[in-house]
């Protein structure tokens, strides 16, 4: 089976060889990389081309007038040609022997997606992210961990798809944030039942940066969150009550944190407070989801709440 590795590239010059090199030294011979160059201002996309004229199976393209992870990954799905489709972060790495291994879980599987563990690399320091024992699931029942199982999550780099599973399905180009779980959720909900597995083994490296996008200001990525929920339930219809709970689930904890942490004006303020009153009936409905996580919110946001404390809460809430 032939499987299609999904790479934006933008201003990535440091990581892009470390990156490429981690899946073109194994010994998986089937396989394609696809670059796609953001509109990079360093050296990024030339390394990329010098891996095109060395290596048959390495394609590279640059956006043109549009912009965006996106449109990136869009562009890379049009031209892929692998039974599997998979997509890396150019600050990333693959294990080795990781493509024989993926290959084998969908031959010996009778599965659409796969979800694999992964280490997360923080200043040298190794978090290793996932279950223990393989396990089998359905798609209707990944759709809802993605949202609140930070072990399988709405990142599309420790999943790997069948080609006919993606169908047509595109990243929304317009959002800034969570448009990778937007996009999972919509693919899962757009196919028939299937079968999933998760699988114990840790196949990719995600390499934390302070200077990511997923790491920008915590304010403005609350609201970006916030656009790409309200996304999917233009279209709660298409999808289970249960999952449409959770998302109204999800809604409630982003207004809350930011009725916590951001300066609102009263209008502002009206607004949040109008959808932390219509989302906290789901909110209690789905609190055992997370009960640990919740429980330990709920104490941050107690302290948030008093005056001398609230300047610390700000400064200090992911502790």
């Amino acid at each position: 089976m032939r499987i299609s590795i999904i790479i934006p590239v933008h201003n990535n010059e440091r990581t892009i060889s470390k990156c490429l090199d981690s899946f073109l030294n194994q010994e998986y011979e089937d396989l394609e990389i696809i670059c796609i160059d953001d509109h990079s201002v360093d050296r990024g996309f030339v390394f990329c081309k010098e891996y095109e004229k060395k290596y048959k199976n390495v394609i590279c393209k640059q956006l043109g007038d549009q912009y965006g992870v996106s449109n990136a990954r869009n562009v890379g799905l049009s031209i892929a040609t692998g039974d599997i489709i998979g997509f890396s972060d150019a600050d990333d790495y693959a294990e080795s022997n990781s493509l024989a291994k993926i290959c084998n879980d969908f031959e010996r599987n009778d599965v659409g997606v796969i979800v694999y563990a992964f280490n997360v690399i923080r200043d040298n320091n190794v978090e290793k992210v996932g279950y223990a024992r393989e396990q089998i699931i359905y798609s209707s029942e990944l759709i809802d961990k993605i949202f609140y199982d930070s072990k399988i999550g709405g990142y599309p780099w420790n999943k790997f798809f069948l080609k006919r599973i993606l169908k047509k399905n595109l990243f929304n180009s317009e959002l800034i944030k969570a448009e990778d779980l937007n996009f999972i959720a919509k693919t899962l909900n757009n196919n028939d039942a299937f079968r999933v597995l998760v699988s114990g083994s840790y196949i990719y490296n995600y390499v934390q940066r302070n200077d990511s996008v997923s790491h920008k200001k915590q304010d403005q990525a609350d609201f970006e969150y916030i656009h790409s929920l309200k996304d999917l339930l233009m279209n709660k219809n298409e999808f289970s009550n249960r999952v449409v709970g959770i998302i109204h689930y999800e809604l409630f904890k982003q207004y809350l944190d930011i009725s916590r942490t951001v300066d609102l004006s009263e209008s502002e303020k009206a607004i949040v407070k109008n959808n932390l009153k219509s989302n906290f009936g789901y909110y209690l409905r789905f609190y055992r989801l997370n009960f640990g996580e919740n429980t330990m919110n709920a104490v941050k946001h107690a302290i948030g709440k008093i005056s001398p404390l609230k300047k610390l809460y700000r400064k200090y809430r992911g502790f």
